[in-house]
């Protein structure tokens, strides 16, 4: 394969299309904070209502999303993209490519690769809080219509509407988008309007803009700015759905959305509540639900429901698309996926992620039963993924985009700084709840690591003891020859340079070969796509016997019917009809030996039963198809 960059393989969309689907999706999370960001601010009791808390609260929260969603992620992160995909994994699979000295070394290779995990797994941790938060923030308006309402209904309602959020994503990303984007219009313009006819009634909270008062806050009561910055931070949780989402959508799309449509309305309404405890002589406990007029009340609590909802879509649709990426780049075991958009790529829905995300969201309303219990878990895992990015982008910036150091010191430094800030103070909220996301985050690293490892234990047992396959041949030319059966045979195997286990095994108990032989082997760059011109090499080992390597990006789909009318495009007459699949399938087997430890050999070995065999996972047909175990040490 050349060394060349395959070019990004979009189908066009309308650009309505893109900006109601980024609307729908992307900006979902970010769009909902509102809902209780101010309030968290207040809540704790440690800020006293007076016009310098105010002012300084509001103009922290619009110059954090000024810092690290526009310039740190529209502006800039944007523009690290992989081919046209976004998110950790994407991020990490640039600077883990790259060739520089510093970055190839297998000791930093090794910790550039734990690194990228950790960002993957931490963004799981934030996908079960996301949706609980966001809908028990909205439901919790019903408080204000009915103030006798048990706590525990709004928990029940919760419950049911986490439940019908996980069962739609069976209609997939691009198509809850189109339904989700209009009502998302809906919902920004409404809490515009709200901010904006409480400014106009306090003209003078528009002085929040400026960013003195922020630093005044810090100077007159630095302890309490300090450990406010944990509620601040709550505006700016969706930053990196953003740009997980980045392949589902476009740069331009996402961009044109936050800078004139999202941001202006985020800012109106923060304005607007903080102008609203400023009209206020005393404290208000719920000051986004109060912008509104009474009669108002009921329809806004309906729309920030259904909102709440969509805002969860943002890091399940990124989820899934994590998911995908960590499948194909041999991170985690293949799962059944269903990819659900004819019009783009990327879209994808994988089912049994979707019911362990359903259960653990599930599990993570009922035990924290409010916005204000959640709020203290929320934060810790979406920061530590927001300073991984920063870091993998600084590494970026100059071993890719070769900027000097000055130039990349000059704009990483301060972000990551910022990043760290913030970070310090939502780690004291891991006693508080934010145990519960890290122990979920843990779970998948651990999952993650043991996966990589003990695949690449089998790979390394594999070349071990198996020959290259080109002197396998020449070896064993005589004894090939005869014993020819009619059809064609494929073999499949991740190691296109040695014999497959599946040929030896076939050969040695049914001792007879077919007319053609064919190894196959499907690999997986570390980019999001392969051209198709560049996907298939084809090399003739001997008459009648070819090598073939089939090339695709982390985020292209493997097709088996779509090899097949390659191969014959380039002269290789071969049909399904008469061919059969031989896989084999590495059956781990415990040792005593230097390898996984007991724990990781159970994990792996759990792993390896649950994971999807190769002939569902490439839909080869069932009466094509065979598949020997073949034992390996771990």
């Amino acid at each position: 394969m050349p060394n060349t960059k395959p070019p990004i393989l979009k189908t066009e969309i309308p650009n309505y299309s893109l900006w109601l689907g980024a609307l729908g999706i992307v900006y979902g999370d970010i769009g909902t904070s509102p809902l209780y960001t101010v309030k968290e601010c207040f809540a704790q009791g440690y800020l006293e209502h007076n016009a310098v808390n105010i002012f300084g609260i509001i103009s922290l929260i619009i110059w954090a999303l000024i810092i690290i969603v526009t310039i740190k992620y529209v502006v800039f992160v944007l523009r690290a993209d992989n081919n046209g995909e976004g998110g950790v994994l994407s991020l990490g699979a640039i600077v883990m490519r790259n060739k520089r000295k510093f970055l190839n070394t297998k000791h930093n290779k090794l910790w550039l690769l734990l690194l990228v995990v950790a960002g993957t797994a931490l963004f799981y941790g934030d996908g079960v809080i996301t949706p609980a938060i966001s809908v028990l923030g909205a439901l919790e308006g019903l408080t204000i219509l009915s103030p006798g309402l048990s706590p525990d209904t709004i928990v029940t309602l919760a419950l049911i509407t986490v439940a019908i959020l996980f069962a739609t994503q069976y209609w997939g990303t691009y198509y809850i988008g189109r339904l989700y984007g209009p009502i998302l219009v809906v919902w920004f313009t409404v809490i515009a309007i709200l901010g904006a006819i409480q400014i106009y009634k306090t003209p003078h909270i528009l002085a929040s803009f400026n960013p003195w008062y922020a630093l005044q806050f810090f100077y007159i009561a630095p302890g309490k700015a300090m450990f406010s910055l944990a509620a601040v931070f709550l505006a700016v949780t969706g930053a990196e759905a953003l740009y997980a989402d980045l392949g589902h959508f476009t740069k331009k799309s996402i961009r044109q959305t936050w800078l004139f449509f999202v941001f202006p309305a985020l800012c109106l309404n923060y304005m607007g509540q903080g102008a609203l405890l400023l009209s206020s002589p005393t404290p208000i406990e719920n000051p986004f639900y109060q912008l509104a007029p009474e009669w108002a009340l009921m329809p806004l609590i309906i729309l920030a429901t259904i909102s709440s909802v969509i805002a969860s879509q943002a890091v399940i649709s990124g989820i899934f698309s994590l998911s995908w990426q960590a499948m194909q780049l041999g991170y985690l075991p293949r799962m059944q996926v269903r990819h659900t958009s004819y019009h783009q790529r990327g879209h994808v829905y994988l089912p049994s992620v979707n019911a362990i995300f359903a259960v653990l969201t599930l599990l993570c309303v009922y035990m924290f039963r409010s916005s204000d219990n959640l709020a203290s878990a929320y934060g810790v895992t979406v920061n530590t993924i927001m300073v991984i990015t920063t870091i993998l982008v600084c590494l970026l910036s100059h071993y890719e985009w070769r900027w000097p150091i000055y130039k990349t010191c000059l704009l990483i430094v301060p972000l990551l700084f910022i990043d760290l800030i913030f970070l310090s103070v939502n780690s004291l909220k891991i006693i508080e709840g934010g145990w519960f996301t890290l122990a979920i985050s843990l779970v998948a690293f651990i999952i993650m690591r043991v996966w990589i490892k003990g695949r690449a234990i089998m790979l390394k047992h594999a070349k071990r003891t198996q020959a290259p396959l080109i002197e396998y041949f020449k070896k064993h030319k005589s004894e090939l020859k005869g014993h020819r059966i009619p059809g064609a045979a494929i073999y499949m195997s991740n190691t296109p340079e040695i014999v497959s286990s599946a040929f030896l095994t076939n050969f040695r108990h049914n001792h007879c070969l077919h007319e053609k032989i064919i190894f196959l082997s499907i690999v997986v760059e570390e980019i999001p796509r392969v051209s198709s011109s560049q996907r298939i090499l084809i090399t003739e080992i001997q008459p009648s016997v070819y090598q073939i390597s089939a090339t695709y990006g982390f985020m292209d789909v493997p097709n088996i019917g779509k090899i097949f009318e390659r191969l014959q495009d380039k002269g290789l007459d071969i049909h399904l009809s008469t061919t059969t699949f031989f896989v084999s399938r590495g059956i781990a087997v415990a040792t005593s030996r230097v390898g996984l430890n007991k724990l990781e050999e159970a994990i792996y070995l759990f792993l390896s039963r649950m994971a999807l065999n190769p002939g569902d996972y490439y839909k080869i047909p069932y009466n094509h198809f065979l598949e020997l175990g073949v034992r390996f040490q771990i």
